[in-house]
């Protein structure tokens, strides 16, 4: 549950196509955030990810109560 999910679905496609753009002279200076925002499932990458946003603050607040032993 959690982040796994998105990790598996999006990060071997997208490490594939990242490594191959930085080889491209295009992107030779540029910025990390500028190429990524041209990943073909980028739009829907960044959806996924909002997506699972909420989930993964309520994951952090049980580890806070959990590392504190208390409630907010």
């Amino acid at each position: 549950d959690g982040l796994r999910p998105h990790l598996t679905k999006w990060h071997p496609r997208f490490r594939k196509w990242y490594g191959e753009a930085l080889k491209k002279e295009k992107n030779e200076g540029r910025a990390p955030q500028d190429i990524q925002r041209e990943f073909e499932g980028y739009t829907a990458l960044v959806a996924d990810l909002k997506a699972l946003q909420p989930e993964l603050v309520k994951y952090a607040e049980v580890l806070r109560q959990l590392a504190q032993g208390k409630e907010k």
